[in-house]
């Protein structure tokens, strides 16, 4: 979630101690940056690629 954290500066440790699916990872990231569900998604997506929960 190191890696998360550098894209999205804004989730914490916290944040990251208790994301455990690629849809909460997207949650919060929509919640917290204000955009789209479906753009959310979509950065999540492009983000996962190669990695694991």
């Amino acid at each position: 979630m190191k890696d998360a954290q550098q894209k999205w500066p804004f989730l914490t440790n916290f944040d990251c101690s208790t994301i455990k699916t690629e849809g909460q990872l997207g949650s919060m990231v929509k919640t917290r940056s204000g955009i789209t569900d479906e753009q959310a998604k979509l950065d999540v997506g492009a983000w996962m690629q190669g990695k694991r929960f």
